[in-house]
């Protein structure tokens, strides 16, 4: 075997086995979307306060 054949062997295992890696990542991306359940989290009491300096004095 000479040593293009034997690096291109190789290199085909190589990208076979990312390909046969994506697929299985895809299919557990698939599966995790279609088990998840989306929970919203909800904050009470936000208050947003601007502070702004009026001839000296600070007003809130």
């Amino acid at each position: 075997m000479t040593l293009k054949k034997f690096t291109d062997k190789y290199n085909n295992k190589l990208i076979i086995g990312d390909i046969i890696q994506v697929l299985k990542n895809l299919k557990t991306l698939e599966q995790n979307r279609k088990t998840r359940k989306y929970k919203p989290r909800i904050i009470k009491d936000m208050k947003c306060i601007e502070r702004k300096e009026n001839d000296g004095e600070k007003v809130q």
